[in-house]
């Protein structure tokens, strides 16, 4: 299970990475007393809940796009940054570990590595965003949804923790 959410016409109690997991837990809901017509499994993505695979990603509580192409850019442009700024003193005379050249090697490499990743982000969440679009039937996320009193929807909540904990 990845996230919980309010929708419109009922509320998501889960949304699972496969299906055997989505039909487990609405077995388990469905036979705690809650009639079956309230428990539906939505494997379709729409604008109005998880609608993009970004959103997607931030129901799953991770980066993805030029956010996290940026974030790893960099990361891996300071390393390399680092390094190079501590070999390039060494093979060029006049430039010291504690040089402004140096510091400006240093900050370059990095914003490089953190806008080629930015670029590259981007470029691989659309591609990911064209695939979804062409196969919709392709979603990797099975919303279980309970359409019901608060008291049904806390029931199926109580019943959902007690699966996701055995």
């Amino acid at each position: 299970m990845n996230n919980q959410s309010m929708q419109p016409n009922g509320e998501t109690i889960g949304v699972f990475d496969d299906r055997q997991s989505a039909l487990k837990v609405q077995t388990a809901i469905a036979s705690s007393g809650i009639p079956t017509q309230k428990i539906s499994i939505d494997n379709s993505l729409s604008a109005n809940d998880l609608g993009s695979v970004q959103t997607l990603e931030k129901a799953r509580g991770t980066t993805t796009g030029g956010k996290a192409g940026l974030l790893v850019g960099g990361f891996y442009g300071g390393v390399i940054g680092i390094i190079t700024s501590v070999i390039v003193p060494y093979w060029v005379d006049g430039i010291s570990l504690n040089s402004p050249a140096n510091r400006l090697l240093l900050a370059g490499i990095t914003l490089g590595g953190a806008a080629i990743g930015f670029v590259y982000g981007n470029r691989a969440l659309a591609i990911q965003k064209q695939k979804q679009t062409e196969n919709p039937s392709a979603s990797t996320s099975f919303r279980l949804v309970v359409s019901g009193s608060q008291d049904e929807i806390a029931q199926a909540r109580r019943v959902l923790l007690n699966e996701m904990s055995a």
